[in-house]
């Protein structure tokens, strides 16, 4: 980027520094550039989005908040949309999909999408929530238990029969799958 002082070109500079999400300070290694003649900062369009990325990030770390990503598969692992999520978990009927594209949840939210990660935990909020259909649902649930208990009991026989769970040269390399 140049100066719009100078029109020279300006060098990237990472400083530490205290930023504010939620009324909590947390230190941040902020990204700008820095015109070497004024000594003016300034930041584009991509240093600021990931100078607040850098913050977010921290800012989920400590209270153990699901990131996009991580939200986005808990509701694709029941084949559900956002609104209907949404509709489970008592959010408003965009919440989740907000929460999808980045906006942060609210700690007592987070907990929230945390919980229904588990299975037996969605069946609970399926079975509060008078929802049309619910057996689609349950059925997905249902299936997805199946999953973890002959994951756990596939976990358990490797472990028995192989001692380990980890690939080595008596497993050829790979986790023997029975």
């Amino acid at each position: 980027m140049k100066s719009p002082f100078t029109g020279k070109e300006m060098t990237i500079v990472n400083e530490l520094r205290s930023m504010t999400f939620r009324k909590e300070s947390f230190n941040v290694l902020m990204h700008f550039y820095k015109c070497e003649d004024t000594g003016e900062q300034f930041e584009d369009e991509k240093l600021s989005q990931l100078n607040y990325n850098l913050l977010l990030n921290q800012y989920r770390e400590k209270y153990n908040i699901p990131f996009p990503e991580e939200i986005q598969n808990i509701r694709k692992q029941y084949k559900l949309s956002a609104s209907k999520m949404s509709e489970i978990l008592g959010f408003g009927i965009n919440s989740y999909r907000q929460y999808e594209n980045g906006e942060v949840p609210s700690q007592s939210n987070a907990k929230l999408i945390r919980l229904a990660n588990d299975p037996h935990e969605l069946r609970k909020l399926v079975n509060l929530t008078k929802l049309e259909k619910n057996d689609k649902i349950l059925q997905q649930i249902d299936k997805l238990l199946i999953e973890q208990r002959q994951n756990k009991l596939e976990k358990h026989l490797l472990h028995y029969f192989f001692n380990t769970s980890t690939p080595s040269s008596f497993t050829g390399y790979k986790s023997p799958k029975l």
